[in-house]
Order: C-alpha cells, then sequence, then structure tokens
C-alpha cells in the first residue's frame, strides 16, 4: 500500500484555505438568500459545496489530530 505524507505545515495550510472556502461559500449562500427572489437552484449547488468542503475539512482535521498523536508517539 502506497501511503503518502503531508507535512505538518502543508495540512494547516490545506485546513485554513477550506475553512475559508467554507466560510465564503456560506456568505454567498446567505447573500443569495436575502434577494428578494433567490435562485433556489444556486443555493442547492452552494449548499452540496459547502457540504462537501466541510466533509473534506473534517477528514483533514481528522488526519491532522491522527499524525500529531502519532508523532508524540515516535519521540518516546
Amino acid at each position: 500500500m502506497n501511503k503518502r505524507t503531508v507535512s505538518a505545515t502543508a495540512l494547516t495550510a490545506r485546513i485554513h484555505a477550506l475553512s475559508r472556502k467554507h466560510q465564503d461559500i456560506h456568505a454567498l449562500i446567505e447573500a443569495e438568500q436575502m434577494r428578494p427572489r433567490p435562485d433556489t437552484n444556486l443555493v442547492s449547488r452552494l449548499k452540496r459545496e459547502r457540504l462537501s468542503l466541510k466533509d473534506s475539512l473534517y477528514a483533514a482535521q481528522r488526519l491532522q489530530t491522527h499524525s500529531t498523536s502519532l508523532s508524540g508517539l515516535s519521540a518516546t
């Protein structure tokens, strides 16, 4: 099995990028919903994209937590 290694810095940068994009999409959703006649198709698409980002963000955070706990083990 081929395992990829990711530096802690790269993982942190990825988490920040995903989080920022999630916030940006959230703002787009809110702005669209404030319109008198929001585009429901656009809102649905943005919500799906935001959920996908949230899943990716959760996975990256889990990986970061797992990597941190493993690095503590290798020091002993």
